[in-house]
């Protein structure tokens, strides 16, 4: 998600660097585990961090819009279609 007032500057979300670190390391140790060992902790430590990340970016997503909400009296959205703006999509 990116947020533009159109004037001044974007916002972008922000990218949980931390938490990125430790699913790539979780995952790193599930790939060198054997299959018939116990892998399930691990699994599940994954699954908690890929929701860590979601959460963050949905958190940032529901403050941003409550802040142009409370400071703008008219909001306008546009849903945009890159493939059709491209060149070969005609």
């Amino acid at each position: 998600m990116v947020y533009s007032d159109g004037a001044s500057e974007i916002h972008r979300q922000p990218q949980p660097t931390l938490e990125q670190t430790g699913l790539k390391r979780a995952q790193r140790k599930l790939a060198r585990r054997k299959k018939i060992s116990s892998r399930r902790q691990i699994k599940l430590r994954i699954g908690k961090l890929h929701r860590k990340i979601r959460n963050i970016g949905n958190t940032w997503g529901h403050r941003l819009t409550r802040a142009i909400a409370s400071q703008a009296r008219l909001l306008v959205l546009e849903k945009l279609y890159p493939q059709g703006m491209t060149a070969s999509a005609t």
